[in-house]
């Protein structure tokens, strides 16, 4: 009867605001992904567009981590040769110049590794997401189909 109908009714208002919910929720997990996949971690956060700036930042981290490992291997051939011929005033210097390279990469590869770990995290969310927005969808074609049948009948 008409109470059959007024919770189907009520039933289907909550289903459209967690739809709407649900697609909030993954807008902003899409943006955060595409903000994140724009910029490395210590950049501070711009408007979310992926902007060409963005993808160029990822390469400046890139091209950064390419050189701190260069600079990490001449160090180390530095170091090496100091240590073949010992001469006293190159090997600490050359030491401590290996010793920041290879910080100066560690600290790169991290942050890079970071930022790659909280996109998969993201997108997996938005995997999430997706997947719940298409049950809900699911079940309001159900609850409707349902509820046609009773109002027409």
């Amino acid at each position: 009867g008409g109470a059959e109908v007024a919770r189907l009714r009520d039933e289907l208002s909550l289903r459209a605001a967690e739809v709407a919910l649900a697609r909030k929720e993954l807008a902003e997990k899409e943006a955060a992904v595409a903000e994140l996949s724009a910029r490395p971690q210590d950049v501070a956060p711009e408007p979310t567009s992926p902007d060409p700036a963005g993808v160029e930042k990822v390469k400046e981290l890139e091209a950064r981590l390419a050189e701190a490992l260069a600079r990490a291997a001449d160090a180390q051939a530095a170091a090496e040769a100091a240590r073949a011929a010992p001469r006293a005033d190159v090997a600490p210097e050359a030491a401590g110049a290996l010793q920041k390279a290879v910080q100066e990469k560690d600290a790169l590869v991290a942050q890079i590794a970071e930022r790659d770990q909280k996109i998969s995290r993201l997108q997996r969310e938005v995997a999430d997401k997706t997947d719940r927005l298409g049950r809900l969808a699911k079940e309001m074609g159900e609850l409707k189909a349902r509820g046609l049948g009773k109002i027409f009948r």
